[in-house]
Protein backbone atom coordinates (compact mmCIF):
# COMPACT_ATOMS: atom_id res chain seq x y z
CA UNK A 1 0.00 0.00 0.00
CA UNK A 2 3.22 2.07 0.81
CA UNK A 3 4.07 1.44 -2.52
CA UNK A 4 0.83 2.47 -4.66
CA UNK A 5 0.87 5.62 -2.28
CA UNK A 6 4.29 7.12 -3.65
CA UNK A 7 3.42 6.25 -6.98
CA UNK A 8 0.91 8.97 -8.66
CA UNK A 9 0.78 6.75 -11.60
CA UNK A 10 -0.37 4.05 -10.37
CA UNK A 11 -2.59 5.44 -7.55
CA UNK A 12 -4.80 7.17 -10.87
CA UNK A 13 -5.08 4.22 -12.91
CA UNK A 14 -6.85 2.17 -9.91
CA UNK A 15 -8.82 5.34 -9.60
CA UNK A 16 -9.39 5.48 -13.09
CA UNK A 17 -10.13 1.89 -13.08
CA UNK A 18 -12.33 1.81 -10.50
CA UNK A 19 -14.26 4.68 -11.82
CA UNK A 20 -15.06 2.74 -14.84
CA UNK A 21 -16.31 -0.44 -12.88
CA UNK A 22 -18.67 1.52 -10.60
CA UNK A 23 -20.01 3.06 -14.00
CA UNK A 24 -20.32 -0.10 -16.00
CA UNK A 25 -22.31 -1.32 -12.98
CA UNK A 26 -24.60 1.31 -12.87
CA UNK A 27 -25.03 1.25 -16.27
CA UNK A 28 -25.86 -2.89 -15.81
CA UNK A 29 -28.01 -2.23 -12.43
CA UNK A 30 -30.38 0.41 -14.84
CA UNK A 31 -30.63 -2.05 -17.56
CA UNK A 32 -31.91 -4.40 -15.29
CA UNK A 33 -34.33 -2.00 -13.57
CA UNK A 34 -36.02 -0.95 -16.92
CA UNK A 35 -35.30 -4.22 -18.73
CA UNK A 36 -35.37 -6.96 -16.11
CA UNK A 37 -38.76 -8.44 -16.89
CA UNK A 38 -38.32 -9.46 -20.38
CA UNK A 39 -35.65 -12.22 -19.30
CA UNK A 40 -37.67 -13.02 -16.74
CA UNK A 41 -40.95 -13.57 -18.26
CA UNK A 42 -39.18 -14.81 -21.55
CA UNK A 43 -37.73 -17.83 -18.69
CA UNK A 44 -41.04 -18.45 -17.42
CA UNK A 45 -42.68 -18.72 -21.24
CA UNK A 46 -39.63 -21.40 -22.09
CA UNK A 47 -40.56 -23.47 -19.43
CA UNK A 48 -44.27 -23.75 -20.45
CA UNK A 49 -45.24 -21.53 -17.09
CA UNK A 50 -48.69 -19.95 -17.08
CA UNK A 51 -47.97 -15.65 -17.50
CA UNK A 52 -50.39 -13.64 -17.43
CA UNK A 53 -52.03 -12.10 -20.54
CA UNK A 54 -51.74 -9.05 -19.06
CA UNK A 55 -47.90 -9.77 -18.27
CA UNK A 56 -46.69 -10.01 -21.55
CA UNK A 57 -48.82 -7.10 -22.63
CA UNK A 58 -47.12 -4.91 -19.56
CA UNK A 59 -43.85 -6.07 -21.12
CA UNK A 60 -44.12 -5.08 -24.93
CA UNK A 61 -43.30 -1.46 -23.94
CA UNK A 62 -40.19 -2.36 -22.34
CA UNK A 63 -38.62 -4.67 -25.95
CA UNK A 64 -39.55 -1.71 -27.67
CA UNK A 65 -37.62 0.35 -25.28
CA UNK A 66 -35.09 -1.44 -25.63
CA UNK A 67 -35.12 -1.43 -29.18
CA UNK A 68 -35.56 2.75 -28.81
CA UNK A 69 -32.39 2.31 -26.82
CA UNK A 70 -30.34 0.10 -29.01
CA UNK A 71 -29.59 -2.13 -25.90
CA UNK A 72 -27.56 -5.06 -27.51
CA UNK A 73 -27.27 -7.05 -24.19
CA UNK A 74 -27.96 -10.87 -25.49
CA UNK A 75 -30.19 -11.60 -22.67
CA UNK A 76 -32.51 -8.87 -22.85
CA UNK A 77 -32.28 -9.28 -26.39
CA UNK A 78 -33.59 -12.56 -26.81
CA UNK A 79 -36.36 -12.26 -23.92
CA UNK A 80 -37.77 -9.05 -25.68
CA UNK A 81 -38.30 -11.34 -28.96
CA UNK A 82 -39.99 -13.97 -26.90
CA UNK A 83 -41.97 -11.37 -25.27
CA UNK A 84 -43.04 -9.99 -28.88
CA UNK A 85 -43.47 -13.73 -30.06
CA UNK A 86 -46.13 -14.61 -27.63
CA UNK A 87 -47.98 -10.93 -27.99
CA UNK A 88 -48.39 -11.79 -31.52
CA UNK A 89 -49.89 -15.41 -30.40
CA UNK A 90 -52.31 -14.23 -28.80
CA UNK A 91 -53.40 -11.59 -31.21
CA UNK A 92 -56.51 -12.39 -33.03
CA UNK A 93 -56.19 -11.40 -37.08
CA UNK A 94 -59.91 -11.96 -37.44
CA UNK A 95 -61.33 -10.48 -34.54
CA UNK A 96 -58.82 -7.33 -34.49
CA UNK A 97 -56.86 -6.96 -37.91
CA UNK A 98 -55.56 -3.64 -36.62
CA UNK A 99 -53.84 -5.24 -33.58
CA UNK A 100 -52.57 -8.34 -35.11
CA UNK A 101 -51.23 -6.34 -37.89
CA UNK A 102 -49.72 -4.21 -35.61
CA UNK A 103 -47.88 -6.74 -33.37
CA UNK A 104 -46.48 -8.31 -36.65
CA UNK A 105 -44.70 -5.00 -37.61
CA UNK A 106 -43.80 -4.48 -34.10
CA UNK A 107 -42.18 -7.87 -34.07
CA UNK A 108 -40.38 -7.56 -37.74
CA UNK A 109 -38.63 -4.79 -36.34
CA UNK A 110 -37.74 -6.23 -33.51
CA UNK A 111 -36.59 -8.97 -34.99
CA UNK A 112 -34.20 -7.02 -37.76
CA UNK A 113 -32.59 -5.30 -34.12
CA UNK A 114 -31.70 -8.94 -32.01
CA UNK A 115 -30.02 -9.98 -35.71
CA UNK A 116 -28.49 -6.51 -36.04
CA UNK A 117 -26.88 -7.64 -32.08
CA UNK A 118 -26.79 -11.12 -32.33
CA UNK A 119 -25.93 -11.54 -36.45
CA UNK A 120 -24.87 -15.57 -35.32
CA UNK A 121 -27.86 -15.90 -33.91
CA UNK A 122 -29.78 -19.11 -35.61
CA UNK A 123 -32.86 -19.11 -33.46
CA UNK A 124 -33.20 -15.30 -34.27
CA UNK A 125 -32.93 -16.24 -38.01
CA UNK A 126 -35.93 -18.53 -37.77
CA UNK A 127 -37.61 -16.24 -35.79
CA UNK A 128 -37.42 -13.52 -38.72
CA UNK A 129 -38.18 -16.49 -41.15
CA UNK A 130 -41.29 -17.00 -39.57
CA UNK A 131 -42.23 -13.68 -38.98
CA UNK A 132 -41.78 -13.35 -42.87
CA UNK A 133 -43.38 -16.31 -43.73
CA UNK A 134 -46.44 -15.00 -41.56
CA UNK A 135 -46.46 -11.20 -43.27
CA UNK A 136 -45.79 -12.30 -47.04
CA UNK A 137 -44.42 -15.80 -48.36
CA UNK A 138 -41.59 -14.77 -50.40
CA UNK A 139 -40.23 -18.04 -50.89
CA UNK A 140 -36.35 -16.50 -51.68
CA UNK A 141 -36.65 -14.19 -48.27
CA UNK A 142 -38.40 -17.23 -46.33
CA UNK A 143 -35.34 -19.57 -47.74
CA UNK A 144 -32.30 -17.22 -47.28
CA UNK A 145 -33.20 -16.54 -43.53
CA UNK A 146 -34.26 -20.28 -43.05
CA UNK A 147 -30.63 -21.09 -44.38
CA UNK A 148 -28.68 -18.80 -42.08
CA UNK A 149 -30.87 -19.95 -39.11
CA UNK A 150 -29.59 -23.65 -40.11
CA UNK A 151 -25.91 -22.39 -41.54
CA UNK A 152 -25.42 -20.71 -37.57
CA UNK A 153 -27.35 -23.40 -35.38
CA UNK A 154 -27.37 -26.58 -37.12
CA UNK A 155 -27.78 -28.95 -34.09
CA UNK A 156 -29.60 -27.30 -30.98
CA UNK A 157 -32.65 -29.11 -30.29
CA UNK A 158 -35.11 -26.46 -29.72
CA UNK A 159 -33.98 -24.44 -33.08
CA UNK A 160 -34.70 -27.61 -35.55
CA UNK A 161 -38.31 -28.36 -33.89
CA UNK A 162 -38.61 -24.77 -34.65
CA UNK A 163 -37.35 -25.08 -38.10
CA UNK A 164 -39.60 -28.08 -38.68
CA UNK A 165 -42.20 -26.66 -37.72
CA UNK A 166 -41.76 -23.53 -40.66
CA UNK A 167 -41.05 -26.78 -42.72
CA UNK A 168 -44.46 -27.62 -42.48
CA UNK A 169 -46.27 -24.62 -43.27
CA UNK A 170 -44.57 -23.23 -46.01
CA UNK A 171 -45.78 -23.76 -50.20
CA UNK A 172 -44.23 -26.32 -52.48
CA UNK A 173 -42.09 -23.32 -54.33
CA UNK A 174 -40.49 -22.54 -50.52
CA UNK A 175 -39.50 -25.73 -49.37
CA UNK A 176 -37.83 -26.79 -52.62
CA UNK A 177 -35.81 -24.10 -52.02
CA UNK A 178 -34.97 -25.31 -49.02
CA UNK A 179 -33.69 -28.63 -50.29
CA UNK A 180 -30.64 -28.59 -48.01
CA UNK A 181 -31.44 -26.89 -44.78
CA UNK A 182 -34.29 -29.60 -44.68
CA UNK A 183 -32.32 -32.33 -45.84
CA UNK A 184 -29.56 -31.64 -42.99
CA UNK A 185 -32.05 -31.44 -40.28
CA UNK A 186 -34.05 -34.47 -41.42
CA UNK A 187 -30.99 -36.24 -40.94
CA UNK A 188 -30.16 -35.16 -37.70
CA UNK A 189 -34.26 -35.35 -36.69
CA UNK A 190 -33.77 -39.24 -38.17
CA UNK A 191 -30.27 -40.19 -36.48
CA UNK A 192 -30.98 -43.66 -34.34
CA UNK A 193 -30.08 -41.86 -31.03
CA UNK A 194 -32.79 -39.00 -31.46
CA UNK A 195 -35.93 -40.85 -30.78
CA UNK A 196 -37.02 -38.28 -28.03
CA UNK A 197 -36.51 -35.45 -30.57
CA UNK A 198 -39.29 -37.19 -32.72
CA UNK A 199 -42.04 -37.66 -30.08
CA UNK A 200 -41.77 -34.04 -29.77
CA UNK A 201 -42.64 -33.36 -33.14
CA UNK A 202 -45.91 -32.92 -34.92
CA UNK A 203 -46.96 -35.02 -37.50
CA UNK A 204 -45.48 -34.28 -40.90
CA UNK A 205 -47.29 -32.59 -43.31
CA UNK A 206 -48.02 -34.07 -46.91
CA UNK A 207 -44.60 -32.03 -48.38
CA UNK A 208 -42.14 -32.87 -45.58
CA UNK A 209 -43.34 -36.63 -45.65
CA UNK A 210 -42.91 -36.80 -49.17
CA UNK A 211 -39.65 -35.21 -48.61
CA UNK A 212 -38.73 -37.76 -45.65
CA UNK A 213 -40.05 -40.67 -47.39
CA UNK A 214 -36.95 -39.44 -50.61
CA UNK A 215 -34.44 -38.40 -48.38
CA UNK A 216 -34.79 -40.95 -45.13
CA UNK A 217 -36.42 -44.00 -46.39
CA UNK A 218 -35.71 -45.70 -43.18
CA UNK A 219 -36.28 -42.64 -40.58
CA UNK A 220 -38.97 -44.48 -37.85
CA UNK A 221 -41.93 -42.35 -37.20
CA UNK A 222 -41.85 -38.54 -36.51
CA UNK A 223 -44.50 -37.35 -33.94
CA UNK A 224 -48.34 -37.93 -33.87
CA UNK A 225 -49.46 -34.49 -32.26
CA UNK A 226 -51.18 -31.86 -34.34
CA UNK A 227 -49.20 -28.81 -35.59
CA UNK A 228 -49.58 -26.04 -32.88
CA UNK A 229 -47.86 -22.57 -32.26
CA UNK A 230 -44.07 -22.25 -32.73
CA UNK A 231 -42.28 -22.39 -29.61
CA UNK A 232 -40.60 -19.83 -28.18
Amino acid sequence: MIGIRRNPLLVGAVTAFSLVVLSLSAVQISRFVRFGDLPYLARQLQRKEPVARQAIAASVSQAEALRAAGVCQSEFVKGGMSILLADLDYQDQDKDYESWATALERTDKFARFALGCLPTDGNLWLRLAMVQQTIVEEPEEVAKLVTFSQLYTPADENVIVGRYLLYNRVTARTLALLSEPLASDLRIICSDNNHSLRRRLPAPGPLVTQQLAAMTPDCDPVGTQKIGKTDR
